[in-house]
């Protein structure tokens, strides 16, 4: 036995579409007048009625069949829906073991990254001490003002920029607990 695949939504309108079409051409039909031409041109009646019966069975299936496609479509709908659905959700959950691995890369570079910050401050601090030294130096003794200051990165300076201009949303999203523009309040997915 052939195991048949449940319609789609899409089949089912199209089904129901040509349907309309045939009822339509068949609710045109005047079979009396065609049936009163057959008699007053001598044909044969009993054919005629017999083509009325069968056109007449044929426009009942129709019927039956819209009406049980009718019913179905939204049973296609929802298992339609639930499938999309699906496919949704597994792919949130993909989205999940990514950004999972994402947090652990980033907290785990985040200590290195703090350090690195820390010893560029004290390294700033360290030229600030000693442009003083030699500034108070230069004043005390009369010799030539070397010239000393701070150190500065156009890379640094981007990145701390960069840092700032981020749109920070998506890790406070969760703390929000709605999405602009949605009437939808998502469920929070803690990660560590």
């Amino acid at each position: 036995m052939d195991i048949v695949a449940p319609l789609t939504p899409d089949t089912i309108r199209a089904r129901l579409a040509d349907i309309g079409r045939q009822e339509k051409a068949h609710s045109a039909r005047d079979l009396d007048a065609e049936l009163a031409e057959a008699i007053r041109t001598g044909a044969d009646v009993d054919a005629i009625e017999e083509q009325h019966l069968q056109a007449e069975r044929f426009a009942r299936r129709l019927r039956v069949e819209r009406t049980a496609l009718e019913a179905e479509l939204p049973n296609a709908v929802r298992r339609e829906g639930e499938a999309m659905l699906a496919a949704l959700v597994e792919e949130h959950g993909r989205l999940g073991e990514d950004a999972q691995k994402l947090v652990d890369q980033m907290c785990e570079m985040w200590p290195a990254f703090m350090e690195r910050v820390e010893a560029w401050r004290a390294i700033q601090n360290r030229a600030e001490e000693l442009s003083r030294q030699t500034a108070d130096l230069a004043r005390d003794t009369g010799a030539k003002q070397p010239e000393l200051g701070y150190f500065n990165s156009k890379r640094l300076v981007e990145v701390a920029a960069s840092l700032f201009r981020q749109d920070w949303s998506p890790v406070v999203t969760a703390e929000k607990g709605v999405q602009a523009g949605h009437d939808y309040k998502p469920h929070r997915t803690v990660l560590d």
